[in-house]
């Protein structure tokens, strides 16, 4: 794939005209770069990494939470 890039890459740099400034040069490279990536590598739609967290599960965090803080509240009184 790595080989496929550069070959892409390189044959859409070879046909660019040289830019007179730095920014135009470096917009020619960028542009080039992002569609070399997009035609040998192509995207992929991202996946929610959370798809197990429900509202279930934020309900029993939040109780879980609320029993914690009552311990340690219980726990500091104790020591006082």
């Amino acid at each position: 794939m790595l080989k496929q890039y550069r070959t892409c890459l390189h044959n859409r740099l070879i046909g660019k005209e040289a830019q007179q400034d730095i920014k135009g040069e470096w917009t020619q490279i960028k542009e080039a770069m992002i569609e070399s990536a997009n035609e040998v590598i192509q995207t992929q739609a991202t996946s929610n990494r959370n798809e197990w967290w429900d509202e279930s599960c934020k309900l029993i965090m939040s109780q879980k939470n609320e029993a914690r803080k009552k311990y340690l509240q219980v726990k500091n009184y104790s020591y006082s």
